[in-house]
């Protein structure tokens, strides 16, 4: 009995350190989408501070290093009109201040106030849809401040879903 009861203690615990594993590699695998996401804005920042509107249609590439599948930069103003939005260009120009994920989150509020603030960047989690489906996923989204050379401020975005 008392082998028994020691078999799946043991067998228990290899269950837990399975699930703290995969745990710490999911975690390590969003800590570093999140360097290679914060690195890619701040890439397009510079692009944009030096290069000004003339580097919108960098942005727009499909198949280029900005824009590829469910990863792409996209740009407000800080009234939250899109000025550079990949995935549907039509949407450029239209204002999206008031725009809510699926529980009620203005997410372009959140990041105009974010690239606003004191730190002139950081990270808005929100509910999304993937392209081509209908339940809404976890998406986290770095923004960040950008000047152009004529001093306009814009607000540089890309993020990443979270894995499930």
């Amino acid at each position: 009995m008392k082998f028994r009861n020691t078999i799946i203690v043991l067998i228990g615990i290899f269950i837990l350190s399975c699930s703290a594993i995969k745990t710490q590699e999911k975690s390590n695998s969003q800590f570093g989408k999140k360097q290679e996401i914060e690195n890619y804005v701040l890439e397009a920042v510079k692009l944009i501070e030096k290069e000004g509107e003339a580097s919108f249609s960098v942005f727009r590439e499909k198949g280029s290093k900005w824009y590829q599948d469910n990863s792409y930069v996209f740009i407000y103003d800080t009234k939250g009109n899109r000025v550079v939005f990949p995935p549907n260009p039509q949407k450029e120009g239209e204002n999206a201040y008031n725009v809510t994920d699926a529980e009620g989150t203005h997410q372009v509020q959140l990041f105009i106030e974010t690239a606003l603030s004191k730190n002139k960047m950081g990270w808005v989690h929100y509910k999304w849809n993937k392209k081509g489906e209908s339940k809404p996923s976890s998406k986290h989204t770095f923004v960040m401040n950008a000047k152009t050379p004529s001093g306009k401020s814009l607000v540089v975005c890309a993020g990443f879903f979270l894995e499930k």
